[in-house]
């Protein structure tokens, strides 16, 4: 960020895979007047572990999402301009994981809403192929992400039960049964076409309570 000299910031994972288009996708949004723009991930996975992780974590950005605004954003596909980031600031280096929450909920607090736009997709050829390797990250994303949540506490509209380790944790399985159902429910088409992942959708739930529960 602080090399690139140009007025637009591309951000492009190391396991990503940009899909045909990818790039005019990102430069039409902001050529529409979006500032901060998300792209999206494909509903996919090699393998059922990598499969449940892609629609555990990134259900709110498939590929089959309607366009619109979002309270945050993944920086593993998002465009920036720099005017936003100059005003803004960087990335909070004391957070490993849920990073672009904490960043994008701070450009959304500065007046620049982040939106999502679908065509600008990715291929998410994460190295997570078994559950324990899920699990983990599930539970890291979970102790990162309670922080981040308890941070912006009135912009993500965050539950006052994150503010309970204990109660987070022995409430995990009804917590994780309402998400993953929540997951369904927003995405039916998609999930449908995999029911098989929901037990272990509910899993990585389960495991970011955990994760959320943890000193």
């Amino acid at each position: 960020m602080e090399a690139a000299e140009g007025d637009l910031l591309i951000f492009l994972d190391s396991d990503c895979i940009a899909q045909p288009g990818w790039l005019q996708a990102h430069r039409a949004a902001h050529s529409a007047g979006y500032p901060v723009v998300g792209g999206a991930v494909l509903a996919e996975g090699d393998g059922y572990w990598h499969l449940v992780y892609n629609l555990s974590m990134f259900h709110e950005v498939f590929d089959t999402a309607v366009a619109g605004p979002r309270p945050f954003l993944p920086t593993l596909n998002l465009s920036i301009d720099r005017r936003v980031i100059e005003q803004v600031g960087g990335l909070d280096p004391s957070l490993p994981y849920s990073h672009d929450v904490d960043w994008t909920t701070r450009m959304r607090l500065a007046g620049y809403t982040p939106a999502f736009w679908p065509t600008a997709v990715v291929q998410h050829k994460h190295g997570r192929h078994s559950f324990t390797q899920v699990w983990q990250d599930a539970a890291i994303n979970g102790h990162y992400a309670r922080q981040v949540r308890l941070r912006h506490k009135d912009a993500l509209a965050t539950p006052a039960l994150l503010e309970n380790r204990q109660a987070t944790l022995l409430l995990s399985p009804l917590i994780a049964g309402y998400i993953t159902t929540r997951i369904v429910a927003r995405q039916p088409r998609t999930l449908l076409r995999h029911l098989s992942t929901w037990p272990g959708i509910y899993a990585t739930k389960i495991a970011w309570c955990w994760g959320a529960s943890r000193q």
